[in-house]
């Protein structure tokens, strides 16, 4: 549970974190109030930098009535040799100190990218402790439970009924993509898709929280089943604005309240090429704005092409994905036509890579992989695309059972049908020797 406390009663390591601007007085800073199991000091505190998980705090300690009861939002954590965690932050009102309102915030922390389940947990939770229950009797409650549950759990004398029911058509690992990506439209949908295959440095901005941590989590889950490699923070703190000089590709989710920070790494003399105009910027409010705003097909194309893309392929997936994001319907089932094309279209271009194994990543693979293709446009996208850090993350999870496996499966599955054939690649075999 973390709080905003006057600075002098948070530890050394939380007022390190909640460095801000110069000329900026915040008097109160994110702390963590309670852990369960409790956090050693020295030891396991510094992996929970409490900025991280309340990445707004100097622009919320005061009054702010307007804010929502309940907010969730997702903080993705990444340990020193890279493994991710979840964070499903629950951020609530609770009034205090007269008329004031501070926000608190109720963190589960897990290795499951599992966000609907666990906000349905933290809101039960949440719902809790309102209470004012005692909490070492009610995490210690919940901490041993099996999951789905009903049960009912006893602090400070009084009963409380809990339940999360899963029914036969939950998916743990669900975040739903259609209605953020029909709000924004083709052009920026498509534009983002190509952005991250690209691994471009992809800054997303917006005034809240909640809306930028959903945006960052549809940008990744539109790539599956193909995974991010690179730096990925879902919002990046008031005080650690500086990560987005970062010169390696990454998404970002930034505060618009602090693009004025980092206008010398947005603003570039040459406007005529992406690669000069880098990182993207997009803001969920109103599109795409770096490296140009994108009105029409004609602009979408262009900057494609200028990203690699042949023009015939981005064609291609343009009209796919006007013809997907038209649909009206459930929004689950229209998620799940999405992702059944994206997946389809990664299987055409580079499904072969299921006919080798261990091998999969040489050199030699790469070359058999470019000269199956019968299309030219193909051909051109995988030259550049297999020594991608991101496809070569994939397959080297995909050798180590490292992925999901029903993604994987439903991938493999469209790689049987649309792959180019090993016998094609043998045919080819003597052009590449």
């Amino acid at each position: 549970m973390i709080k905003l406390v006057d600075r002098e009663s948070a530890s050394e390591m939380e007022q390190k974190h909640a460095k801000i601007p110069s000329g900026k007085e915040v008097p109160l800073i994110p702390s963590v109030t309670y852990s369960y199991p409790p956090l050693t000091k020295g030891t396991d505190d510094h992996l929970f930098p409490p900025t991280l998980l309340y990445p707004d705090f100097s622009y919320v300690n005061s009054s702010t009535p307007t804010l929502p009861l309940v907010e969730d939002y997702t903080i993705v954590l990444t340990s020193e040799k890279g493994v991710r965690t979840y964070a499903y932050c629950s951020r609530y009102t609770k009034r205090s100190r007269g008329e004031y309102i501070y926000p608190e915030v109720f963190v589960i922390v897990s290795a499951f990218p599992a966000p609907s389940f666990y906000y349905n947990l933290s809101r039960s939770l949440v719902e809790v402790a309102f209470k004012g229950v005692d909490n070492n009797k009610l995490f210690s409650s919940v901490h041993i439970l099996k999951y789905p549950f009903k049960e009912q759990l006893t602090t400070n004398n009084h009963n409380h009924l809990m339940g999360i029911r899963l029914d036969d058509k939950y998916k743990p690992s669900l975040t739903i993509m259609s209605p953020f990506l029909q709000k924004i439209g083709v052009n920026a949908s498509l534009f983002l898709f190509l952005a991250v295959l690209a691994e471009r440095r992809i800054i997303v901005t917006g005034s809240s929280v909640a809306d930028i941590s959903q945006a960052v989590q549809v940008i990744i889950k539109m790539i599956q089943p193909l995974q991010w490699p690179h730096s990925l923070v879902p919002i990046i703190p008031d005080s650690q604005v500086e990560l987005c000089h970062n010169p390696t590709p990454f998404i970002y989710g930034l505060l618009r309240h602090n693009l004025n920070q980092i206008k010398d790494a947005l603003i570039n003399n040459d406007l005529h090429s992406i690669d000069q105009v880098d990182p993207v910027l997009f803001d969920v409010d109103q599109g795409v704005i770096l490296p140009a705003p994108l009105w029409s097909r004609a602009s979408v194309l262009t900057v494609s092409t200028s990203m690699g893309y042949p023009d015939a392929l981005a064609k291609n997936l343009y009209e796919k994905f006007q013809k997907l994001l038209s649909k009206k319907g459930n929004a689950q089932e229209i998620d799940s036509k999405i992702g059944e094309k994206i997946t389809k279209w990664f299987a055409k271009q580079f499904g072969h890579v299921c006919s080798f194994g261990r091998t999969a990543l040489s050199s030699r693979t790469r070359r058999l992989m470019i000269s199956s293709h019968r299309k030219k446009t193909s051909r051109a996208f995988l030259e550049w695309f297999l020594e991608s850090g991101i496809y070569q993350y994939f397959v080297q999870l995909k050798l180590d059972f490292d992925l999901d496996r029903t993604m994987i499966e439903d991938f493999e599955r469209q790689c049987k049908k649309y792959a180019p054939k090993v016998s094609a690649l043998k045919e080819c075999y003597s052009t590449v020797a």
